[in-house]
Parts: structure tokens; sequence; C-alpha cells
């Protein structure tokens, strides 16, 4: 799992760093080497302008955002600055003039800093301007789901924009119950009951079938829309059956239910799921 994790976050990292920056002028170039940018960063640039052989030569906004690429380009520079200069580069990219290029980059910067020290990309992600941050709610969140997924948890849920919190919750559960899957039930225990519970405890009970048969049974048989609690029974009793027939058929007839009756469910309208519920 973690190395499946380590090459997907080094992809997205290169895809949202250099593409998302794609066909800015070429004028980036000016100001020298990433290490430049860095020393500049730490001393507190001033956008408008540099010396040059004694010449005042003025940079444009493009040639500005070209050097903190190439600093975003750079995890060991980053590790090199203090909270101020980082401070500095979260506002700089938070110029940018579209909304999605500054959402990834905020999001690529801070999964950098979450990895160096996670306490501080939290309070970095907190000074970011109101509203949803889901790429960096997912990209500082899921790293520390590792190591404090309580604390990834919260920090998510504080993060994400209120109408994608049932795509938040099932992000959580699907990777907390990987790590442990008592503390994600306790926590699943804590939602409200609705649709977006419903998605969380979809993604708890197919992961934790492999762990806990029995318990993701339970949890499956609990989600109220019928088609996704169908979908879940037969997905946990078809893994269980692998191990134990006579186990999975058993728990599946002390729900009281059997094969015709989980069929007839799967006839149910699906709900509509949304940023990859259902790829579980």
């Amino acid at each position: 799992m973690k190395p499946k994790r380590s090459i997907l976050a080094a992809l997205l990292l290169g895809m949202m760093v250099s593409g998302y920056w794609f066909g800015l002028h070429k004028s980036d170039t000016v100001g020298g080497d990433a290490s430049g940018s860095t020393k500049a960063l730490s001393s507190g640039p001033t956008i408008g302008g540099d010396e040059k052989n004694g010449i005042r030569a003025r940079r444009t906004r493009a040639a500005d955002l070209g050097a903190y690429k190439r600093v975003l380009m750079d995890p060991e520079a980053i590790a090199a600055m203090d909270y101020d200069a980082r401070l500095r580069l979260l506002e700089e990219i938070g110029r940018l003039g579209n909304a999605s290029e500054r959402e990834k980059g905020w999001a690529a910067l801070l999964h950098i800093i979450a990895s160096l020290d996670p306490d501080q990309a939290i309070a970095l992600a907190r000074k970011l301007p109101p509203g949803g941050h889901n790429e960096v709610a997912k990209w500082v969140g899921m790293p520390l789901m590792h190591t404090q997924p309580a604390k990834a948890a919260a920090f998510m849920i504080e993060m994400a924009d209120p109408k994608d919190l049932g795509s938040t919750y099932t992000d959580i559960a699907s990777n907390w119950v990987d790590r442990d899957a008592k503390a994600a039930g306790e926590w699943l225990n804590t939602l409200p009951q609705g649709p977006d519970l419903d998605r969380a405890s979809r993604a708890y009970a197919i992961k934790a079938a492999d762990q806990d048969p029995a318990v993701a049974m339970a949890w499956a048989a609990s989600i109220g829309n019928e088609f996704l609690r169908a979908e879940s029974l037969l997905v946990v009793y078809q893994t269980w059956k692998t191990e134990d027939p006579a186990g999975a058929a058993a728990a599946l007839k002390a729900l009281g239910l059997t094969m015709e009756q989980l069929n007839a469910d799967l006839k149910m309208p699906r709900p509509k799921l949304t940023n990859g519920d259902d790829d579980d």
C-alpha cells in the first residue's frame, strides 16, 4: 500500500507543479536557479524588481511565479525554509489568477510541508482564504492518516467544502480502516445518519471484509440505502465465502437475508456517487 501511495504522490505532485503552470511566460528563467529563489524567499523578496549589473530590471508576475514553480519542484528547498518563508510562498501562490491552479499550488506546497512538519502544514492551511479546500484537505490529510488518523480526519473535515463532505467521509473511512478498523468504526459512529454515512459505511465495509468479515457484514447491514446496502453485503459475503463459506452463509442467514433478496435490492436505483466514492 505504501509504495503505491508514494508513487501516486510523486506523480500527482509532478503533474500539479508542472502541469498547471504550463504556458507561463518563459521569462521565469530570470532571477537565477532554484537555490537563488529560495534564498530570496527567505530574506523577503520584493515583487517589483531586482538589481543586475547596476540596472534595475522589472520582473513580470509570470517571472516571479515561475521562480516559485522551481522552488515547488525542489522539496529540499522548501525543507530549508523557515515558517515565514513558507508563508510568503503560500501567499504568492494565492496571487495566481486561476482558482484551480491556486488550489493545486497550495496543495502541492502543503503536501511537501506536511511530510516535514504536519502541525505546521495544518497551521499554514488555516491561513488560506475561507471556503472549501478539498485538494489541500486530501494532500495534507492523507499522509497524516498514516500516523495520526484522528487528527487527519478532523483536519480533512475542517478543510473540505461542505457540499463534498460525503466524499471526504469516504476517503477517511476507506483509508483509516486499513490502519485501525476498530478506531475507524468508532469514528463512523460519530457521523450523522444519512447518505454521507451510507457511502462511508460502504467504503468501510468493503475494505474491512478482508480483516474482520463479521464486523464488515454488520456495517454493510447498517446502510440505509437499499442498493448500497445490498451491494456492500454482497461484496462482503463473497469475500468472506472465499475463506469460510459456511460462516458467510450463516452470517447472511442471521440477518434474515437471502441471495434472492440481495439481487432484488440491486435492481433499485443506484444513488449518484461523486468524486470517486465508488472507486473502492
